[in-house]
């Protein structure tokens, strides 16, 4: 009778032996898939950032050679953009009010023409 009761505790046993063992292969499936998840963004970072540094690179590149084609422009000598910003400095000099002095002495001379005149009349 002893025998009888021993089996379904060696059966229960055996059983749990057999989920544990099922559960361990389940975490090492889980955590071998972590890892390649891990190593994926890895990868996937180092790929974004290497694109990152390559348009970098280029960006710096091409205002380098804008920079090179201004320098050599200035020294060619070509005076049609510094006689374009002359232009637009007198241009907005001519825009700028006078001062209050100037502005001043033409009504006073412009008061005292009128006094000439209407002593004249």
């Amino acid at each position: 009778m002893n025998i009888l009761i021993l089996i379904p505790i060696i059966l229960v046993g055996i059983t749990t032996i057999v989920v544990i063992v099922y559960q361990g292969i389940q975490i090492r499936k889980l955590q071998k898939s972590l890892d390649d998840l891990t190593k994926q963004q890895y990868i996937d970072f180092s790929t974004i950032t290497d694109n990152y540094t390559i348009q970098d690179e280029e960006v710096h590149s091409i205002l380098r050679e804008i920079e090179i084609q201004v320098k050599e422009q200035i020294k060619k000598g070509d005076v049609s953009i510094i006689e374009q910003v002359n232009k637009s400095i007198d241009k907005v000099r001519s825009e700028i009010p006078r001062t209050n002095d100037d502005i001043l002495s033409e009504v006073q001379q412009m008061r005292d023409d009128f006094l000439a005149l209407r002593q004249n009349l």
